[in-house]
């Protein structure tokens, strides 16, 4: 999204806004599938099974369930990571960028950027 549209702050602003939405819902959506199915693996309840096997296939959905609720987690910080490191892209590319020329005998000898915060770097000729 930052390279497709480098000039394009409010779309990207309004993108990465979505994304956090986003990455919200994953995070509740987690704790929400936990105890939905917590309780329905409560409810379970057999006329022509045991007891135990009963048990063992409660067992088995919640293996499944915590499975399942680690791997939206760690979805949700790794793209609560990348919004972390876009944010910075974003903070960077919106200062304000200035080239300087350096003119030698009617030529471009130097080319400098230098961004709000007055540090110039050299860029690429």
């Amino acid at each position: 999204m930052l390279t497709l549209f480098p000039g394009e702050p409010v779309l990207k602003k309004v993108r990465r806004e979505a994304i956090e939405r986003d990455v919200g819902i994953v995070k509740q959506l987690a704790d929400e599938l936990v105890s939905n199915i917590s309780a329905e693996a409560a409810a379970m309840s057999s006329f022509w099974n045991r007891q135990s096997t009963i048990d063992e296939r409660r067992k088995r959905v919640h293996v499944q369930v915590d499975s399942g609720k680690s791997r939206l987690t760690n979805a949700a910080i790794l793209s609560n990571d990348a919004l972390v490191r876009t944010g910075r892209l974003l903070a960077r590319d919106a200062g304000l960028h200035r080239l300087y020329l350096e003119i030698d005998r009617g030529r471009i000898c130097g080319v400098r950027h230098a961004m709000t915060d007055g540090a110039a770097v050299p860029a690429a000729a």
